[in-house]
């Protein structure tokens, strides 16, 4: 645990099976309940701002969003509370697309599009909010503080960066729960693997202070095992 593990996961792989993929997708949703915390954060962050303006309507980019269980959850809140979200779900992997595409196919206030996240400007569409969950241990430590960047240049009010803080204890929790529940698919392998991808707080520290954004970005870490970056950009929309 004392460095960020260079391995990539099972999901990552062209050549895994399709059926244990969406089995893997599928467990996201009940992992993003348990573990991630994303609901909560989104809830005190992107949703306490969008409730702070008069506006009632907003777009937000889900960047790197899987199986897009965090974009129907948040377009249903919304509504629950009287706001309208249209979310661009964008993910790179052509499999993931089409699961995605399929799941979201009668939800007009989802759109989901292939493409990688550092060339979100070709989608047409405008973002207030951008949120990326369990994103960036996916990529190289060289290559986060160029989208964090590109993340503030490219939200016109915020956005939220949630993913995964390196602990002994994380990865004792995750084996223990994960071992039980969710070991069918790639989940158990690649969610330890994805701890041991994670971040420390002073790791993610320097990577903001090379995006040069170190006072716009509020850095925190939540139970469980969670450590993310929030940005309110100081503008009118």
């Amino acid at each position: 645990m004392s460095a960020r593990l260079i391995q990539n996961e099972l999901m990552d792989n062209v050549a895994t099976d399709f059926a244990k993929l969406s089995g893997t997708l599928r467990d996201f949703t009940a992992i993003n309940k348990i573990f991630t915390r994303s609901r909560k954060l989104i809830k005190t962050t992107i949703i306490k701002e969008m409730q702070s303006l008069p506006r009632r309507e907003f777009t937000v980019l889900d960047a790197g969003s899987g199986g897009c269980d965090l974009a129907l959850w948040l377009t249903a809140f919304g509504r629950k509370i009287g706001l309208k979200i249209t979310v661009c779900c964008l993910d790179h992997d052509p499999r993931v697309v089409a699961f995605a595409r399929e799941r979201c196919a009668n939800h007009a206030d989802i759109v989901v599009r292939q493409g990688s996240v550092f060339d979100i400007e070709s989608l047409t569409m405008p973002f207030d909010f951008i949120f990326a969950n369990h994103l960036i241990h996916h990529l190289d430590t060289a290559e986060i503080p160029r989208l964090v960047r590109k993340f503030y240049q490219t939200a016109r009010r915020g956005f939220l960066i949630n993913d995964l803080h390196r602990s002994a204890l994380a990865y004792l929790g995750f084996t223990l729960v994960a071992g039980i529940f969710f070991n069918r698919n790639f989940t158990f392998t690649d969610g330890r693997l994805s701890i041991r991808r994670g971040f420390t707080l002073a790791e993610l520290s320097r990577i903001l202070e090379e995006s040069g954004l170190g006072r716009s970005v509020r850095l925190a870490t939540a139970a469980p095992a969670r450590i993310y970056l929030w940005c309110r950009k100081p503008v009118s929309i």
